[in-house]
Parts: C-alpha cells; sequence; structure tokens
C-alpha cells in the first residue's frame, strides 16, 4: 500500500503522479484578431484612438496558493505615414488582485513602436511638405507581461487574479498642411497585429 499526501499526489493503480495544479500550467489564455486602419494625411489633429483590448480573468480553484505570471503575444506589425506625421503603436499593461480589472493610463506604457520624419519639404519657400513616406515594420514577438516588474503574483485559494492589456495608435504630431503637388501615391495608415496573453501558474511551497 503507497502512502501519498492526497492534495498533491494523485495514486491511481498504485501510479503516483502529481495533481494538475502541483505543476507548472497554463490557467488562462485570451486573444485579439488582428487590425488595421488609415488616417487622412493631413489634418485631424493627433490620435490617441484605442485598437485591441482584452481583460482577462482567472480564479484560483485549485486547493493550493499559486504564483501566477503571464506573457503578451503580438503579431507582426506596420506603421506608414506621410511626413510630418509621427505616430506610434502603444502597448499598455496592468495587473490587479480580484476581479475588477485595472484602469490604464500613460504611465503603464510598456512598448512603443512606430515612426515618422520631419522632413519631405515642398513648395516656392521649402515651408511645405511634399511626398515623402516612413514606413517601418516589425516581426512577431512575445515578452513577459509587465516587463519591468519582478517575482510573480500570489493568488490565494478562491482569489483571482485580472489583467488588461490595450493597444493604442497614438501620434505626437500630425502634418497639418496640404501636401504640395497633391496627396496622390501618400499614405498614413497601421497594422496591429493579432494580441494574446497567456497566464501561467506554479503552487507556492
Amino acid at each position: 500500500m503507497t502512502c501519498v499526501e492526497p492534495l498533491h499526489f494523485d495514486d491511481l493503480d498504485g501510479i503516483i503522479e502529481p495533481m494538475p495544479w502541483m505543476q507548472q500550467s497554463r490557467v488562462a489564455t485570451a486573444l485579439v484578431e488582428s487590425k488595421s486602419g488609415s488616417y487622412a494625411v493631413a489634418g485631424g489633429g493627433n490620435k490617441n484612438d484605442l485598437l485591441q483590448s482584452i481583460t482577462l480573468t482567472w480564479l484560483n480553484d485549485t486547493p493550493v496558493v499559486q504564483l501566477v505570471w503571464g506573457e503578451v503575444r503580438r503579431g507582426g506589425c506596420r506603421v506608414s505615414l506621410q511626413a510630418r506625421s509621427r505616430g506610434f503603436l502603444t502597448v499598455r499593461e496592468g495587473v490587479q488582485l480580484g476581479v475588477t480589472a485595472p484602469t490604464l493610463t500613460a504611465a503603464d506604457e510598456v512598448s512603443k513602436f512606430g515612426t515618422g520624419m520631419d522632413v519631405g519639404q515642398g513648395g516656392f519657400l521649402a515651408t511645405d511638405t511634399g511626398l515623402a513616406i516612413s514606413d517601418v515594420r516589425d516581426n512577431s514577438r512575445r515578452h513577459r507581461l509587465l516587463p519591468g516588474s519582478t517575482g510573480r503574483w500570489e493568488v490565494a485559494v478562491g482569489q483571482s487574479i485580472t489583467v488588461r492589456v490595450e493597444v493604442r495608435f497614438q501620434s505626437e504630431a500630425w502634418q497639418s498642411a496640404l501636401i504640395t503637388g497633391g496627396s496622390e501615391g501618400t499614405n498614413s495608415n497601421y497594422v496591429s497585429g493579432d494580441t494574446a496573453v497567456d497566464l501561467f501558474a506554479v503552487p507556492k511551497f
């Protein structure tokens, strides 16, 4: 006869195996599809548009305390802007114990990807803007949830943890005057790839 701790191990037909909650495992996942869009190349003012948002909650329904951490996965991205606009795809992240999603602000920004240039002068006095496109692309990648934090979040039995991730298109300058020679061939657009969040847990010993 084999004696095991039933909270930690399973003894089925003499085969001892750890319980599912006693192993590292992915406990929750969520994904939003890619998003693309475009703007008028001139006018309209600065942008601050929410493109993608994920709120993911996991309840620790295991009989032991769990240590939780996460990963954020991003598909390929692209930002293409007519000078003299400067814009970015920004990612904000937050984590909070409980079922209430954290409110994200600019202080929660963890990454920024984009482009822009102050060239392409046109007109008789070279004070206008001519055709000039800045284009930048990024491969798919992943990073640790809240990369600036250390350690893992301790989630008690019966407690929940909630994660929120937002992707925004923001600009710090936007071309205001019409393009010299017309806007044919110009563009100001973006592609923000699929965004996913995975939560993992290991038991606290």
